[in-house]
C-alpha cells in the first residue's frame, strides 16, 4: 500500500478552533477518520494524510457556510502554532531565506502545495504555489490559506507593518475579496495564470531581528531528517495514536475499525499489507511508553503497569524483559 503524502495538521487545528468558536464544537469534522481535536493537538510530530486533511476541510467548509473560511483560518497562523517549522522561519535572516525554507518543507507548514521561490527581474521575491492534487473543491482554500498564513508569518518575522507588493490567484473573485484585500493590505488579482505572492526586494532582504543562523541550521537538519524518514500509512499512524491516547485501556481492533469507519476485517488486512498487526503496534507503543515512564523514576512499578494497560504486573515484567533483556527494577536504577 503506497504511503500518501503527510502534512503537519496546523491548518486543521486552526480550522477546528475556528469552527468551535463559531458553532460550539468541532468533533464532527473528524468522525470516521481516526482523528479528534485532542489527537491533532497531542503529539508535536503527529502528521495527517492528505486524505484526512481534505475530508476535514470539506466538512469545515460545509459547516461554516462562509466564503472566507480560508482567510479566517490563515490569519490564525503564527510562528508558535507552526511548531519547529515556525522557529525555523523566525530564525531565518530575512523573508527570502524564510520562504526558501517553506518551499523546501511545505509539509511541515501544513501545506499540500508545491512551493517555489525565485527572484524577479527587479530583485523582488516571487513565491508561487500549485496544488499537489487536483481537487477543485479545495484548491482555492489551500492557496488562499497559504498566502494568508505567509502574511502572518512574515509579520511575525518583520513586524505588523509587513505587506506584500501584490498577490495573484488562479481562482475567480470570491465574495469576500474586500475582506481579503483589507487583511493582506496589497493589490489582489484573480483569474490569473498562476498563484503568486510578490514582495519587493527591499522588504524581502530586510534583516530580521530574530535571525539566528545556528538555530536555523538545527531546524533545517531536523526537518531534513523527518522528511527523509520513511513514514507509515495514515492507517498505521492513526492506530498508533489512538493506542497512545488510550493505553491504560487499549481499544480493541474492532473499536479501532469503528473509529476509522471501516470493518475489522478491512483494518486487519490493511495492517497486514503494511507488514504489521494490531498486536505489534500495541507492543511498540507499550514499549515506547514503558521506557519513558521507567526512566522517569517518579512512578511506582504498579502505576507504570496500569498506565500501559497490563492487568498483571508479572506480564508487564515479562514484556520489559523481552523488550530490553532487563528487569524493570534494573532499568530504574540505570543512570
Amino acid at each position: 500500500m503506497p504511503v500518501t503524502p503527510q502534512i503537519c495538521p496546523v491548518v486543521l487545528r486552526n480550522a477546528a478552533t475556528e469552527l468551535t468558536e463559531a458553532l460550539g464544537e468541532s468533533n464532527s469534522l473528524f468522525r470516521g477518520l481516526g482523528l479528534s481535536p485532542d489527537t491533532i493537538h497531542t503529539a508535536p510530530n503527529f502528521l495527517v494524510s492528505y486524505r484526512q486533511a481534505s475530508a476535514v476541510l470539506r466538512r469545515a467548509l460545509q459547516l461554516s457556510a462562509a466564503s472566507d473560511l480560508a482567510l479566517r483560518v490563515g490569519r490564525r497562523r503564527s510562528a508558535v502554532t507552526s511548531g519547529i517549522a515556525g522557529l525555523g522561519f523566525l530564525a531565518s535572516c530575512n523573508l527570502r531565506e524564510a520562504c526558501d525554507l517553506v518551499a523546501r518543507h511545505a509539509w511541515a507548514y501544513g501545506c499540500p502545495l508545491h512551493v517555489t521561490t525565485r527572484a524577479g527581474h527587479d530583485g523582488s521575491l516571487l513565491v508561487e504555489v500549485t496544488p499537489m492534487f487536483t481537487d477543485t473543491a479545495l484548491e482555492a482554500f489551500w492557496v488562499e490559506e497559504f498566502f494568508c498564513s505567509m502574511t502572518m508569518l512574515a509579520r511575525n518575522l518583520l513586524g505588523p507593518a509587513f505587506r506584500a507588493a501584490r498577490m495573484e490567484f488562479q481562482s475567480t473573485v470570491p465574495p469576500h475579496e474586500l475582506g481579503l484585500k483589507h487583511f493582506v493590505g496589497c493589490h489582489i488579482a484573480h483569474d490569473q495564470s498562476s498563484n503568486r505572492m510578490v514582495v519587493d526586494a527591499l522588504t524581502a532582504d530586510a534583516i530580521s531581528p530574530s535571525a539566528d543562523s545556528v538555530v536555523r541550521r538545527s531546524v533545517v537538519e531536523m526537518l531534513d531528517q523527518l522528511k527523509e524518514h520513511p513514514r507509515r500509512s495514515d492507517t498505521c499512524e492513526t492506530v498508533e495514536q489512538q493506542l497512545r491516547e488510550h493505553l491504560h485501556a487499549p481499544p480493541t481492533l474492532a473499536q479501532l475499525a469503528a473509529t476509522l469507519n471501516i470493518s475489522e476485517r478491512t483494518l486487519r488486512r490493511r495492517l497486514v499489507v503494511e507488514g504489521t498487526s494490531y498486536h505489534q503496534l500495541l507492543d511498540d507503543v507499550r514499549k515506547e511508553r514503558a521506557l519513558d515512564l521507567l526512566r522517569d523514576h517518579t512512578s511506582a512499578i504498579s502505576e507504570v503497569t496500569a498506565a500501559l494497560g497490563f492487568t498483571d504486573i508479572r506480564n508487564f515484567r515479562r514484556a520489559v524483559k523481552r523488550w530490553t533483556g532487563q528487569a524493570p527494577s534494573s532499568l530504574r536504577k540505570a543512570p
